[in-house]
Formats: structure tokens, sequence, C-alpha cells
């Protein structure tokens, strides 16, 4: 059941980063910009995260998937 809810809170804590609510800022449309950007690539992340089956991986495919993380966050 926690798992569930953990799975929910995600998902909504992904949608909320992909409509870009975010608090007011004095130069809005500059800094908006640059966290949508940046806001993006973290939900993209998340995404490629949950899609991982971490039973079935092998620790040398845990490594490599780490790396192309890193290499995302770029």
């Amino acid at each position: 059941m926690t798992e569930e809810a953990n799975k929910i809170l995600k998902s909504l804590e992904r949608k909320n980063i992909l409509t870009g609510k975010k608090e007011e800022k004095k130069d809005k449309k500059q800094v908006e910009g640059q966290f949508d950007m940046y806001n993006f690539k973290l939900a993209e992340i998340a995404h490629e995260i949950d899609k991982i089956n971490l039973n079935e991986l092998t620790p040398i495919d845990a490594l490599n998937t780490l790396v192309k993380i890193k290499e995302k966050m770029k």
C-alpha cells in the first residue's frame, strides 16, 4: 500500500515539475526559462529511473545506468 502511495506521490511531483509551477521571481521570464529546461531534464531522468527493474539489474548495468544519468545531467 505504501509503495502505491509513493508511486502516486512521485507521479504528482513529476507533473508539478513538468507544468512549471514555481514561486514568483523578479525576473520571471529569464528564470522561468532556465528552470523549465532543468525541470524537464529532472522529470525525464526520474521517468527513466522508474523504468529500471532493480531486482534484475547487474552491478555493471547499474554502473552504466548511473553514468548515463550523470551525462544527462550535464
